[in-house]
């Protein structure tokens, strides 16, 4: 072959190497753009889901009313507002097997006890099986998804919040869950810019990078999922609310807002009144058992008094969430007043926190 047509053709090689290394790496890039997209668009639809709970009156089997004014829908479980969330679709046959066993397991065993006793609980009836308990939006209760911050953000918050903080916080992980007694406080007096929560908080980070040590968190706490106690000056009742954030608490959501919980258990309604709690330093203080926790391929499930309440699927997190780095358990002070002080957060260590309200964390293995 000539020199001059063999010097052509490598030429033309090496033009049709780098045009499909530069094809490559532009798709690369698209692609990587795409996922982030991807990823951005779903936590922006896992945030702004429905916020309100929206309910059928068809699918509303039984409605029970307390002597305080909540009133309780007992509505069809297969039939509840999360299962409309579209970030649920590909779990849905997934969901409705659970659904299933919860609802078998209700006809096998009827519960003669609740796991915690709400006001609606004393009109004597109870919802029917195949039914979950759901409170109407009751416009004397304090919205606290707007004012509580994230508790792992806090040190990120502006004061402008005036949210106090006083948690103990467990961080050697990687852990599968936690648990802790909280006790059940009915403030005697609240005013209406006043809201106070004891909460326990398991959290997850985004950092593939990240190496639990003692003491240290991650940059960032994408993941989080709690459960606890909120009272405000409406009422100054204690409620049972489980939350959670997927986006490091720019977003939270409470109880069934959002679309995310599914709830199993058809005694309990979340953001229902609490029947006892301790109001002075004499009083005898109530504390209730509550867990967040998973098995190694499952979702996290909130429970109260070893009864499961209900879980949150996988999908509703668009960032992995498949062990905690970080537990927390505390309680927080809000006041929303004109002439609110600015308070400080304050953070305890878990052996100086009582020991009824000793955090237990679950070990990953």
């Amino acid at each position: 072959m000539h020199p001059s047509i063999k010097k052509n053709l490598w030429v033309q090689s090496k033009l049709r190497n780098s045009t499909y290394l530069a094809t490559l790496t532009m798709t690369l890039s698209w692609c990587c753009l795409l996922l982030q997209v991807v990823l951005a668009a779903e936590l922006v639809l896992a945030s702004v889901f429905d916020a309100s709970v929206q309910l059928d009156p068809k699918d509303i089997k039984m409605t029970i009313e307390s002597k305080n004014g909540e009133i309780i829908d007992c509505v069809d479980i297969y039939k509840q507002p999360s299962l409309n969330n579209p970030l649920l679709k590909d779990s849905k046959d997934q969901i409705m097997r659970d659904i299933a066993s919860a609802v078998a397991e209700h006809e096998n065993w009827e519960m003669k006890t609740v796991p915690v006793e709400q006001e609606w609980h004393k009109n004597g009836k109870q919802c029917p099986i195949g039914s979950v308990p759901i409170m109407r939006t009751n416009p004397t209760v304090f919205n606290l998804s707007g004012y509580f911050p994230a508790p792992l953000s806090v040190a990120n918050t502006s004061p402008a919040n005036r949210t106090e903080f006083a948690v103990a916080i467990a961080a050697n992980g990687p852990y599968r869950g936690a648990y802790v007694l909280l006790p059940v406080w009915k403030a005697a007096r609240l005013h209406d810019s006043e809201s106070t929560a004891t909460f326990l908080i398991v959290g997850g980070t985004v950092d593939t990078g990240f190496r639990p040590t003692p003491g240290r968190l991650p940059a960032d706490v994408t993941n989080q999922i709690g459960v606890g106690f909120f009272a405000d000056g409406g009422d100054n009742n204690p409620r049972l609310s489980v939350f959670y954030t997927p986006d490091g608490g720019k977003s939270q959501c409470y109880n069934l807002a959002c679309g995310g919980f599914i709830q199993t258990n058809k005694d309990i309604a979340l953001g229902a009144s609490i029947v006892k709690g301790a109001s002075g330093v004499d009083d005898h203080v109530p504390y209730v058992l509550v867990s967040i926790e998973k098995d190694a391929a499952g979702p996290w499930h909130v429970l109260v008094n070893d009864t499961d309440l209900g879980y949150y699927p996988r999908s509703i997190f668009p960032w992995l969430f498949q062990e905690a780095v970080a537990n927390v358990v505390g309680g927080a002070v809000l006041n929303t007043g004109p002439a609110a002080s600015t308070p400080t957060p304050s953070w305890a260590t878990d052996a100086a926190l009582p020991a009824t309200t000793k955090l237990q964390s679950l070990r990953a293995t």
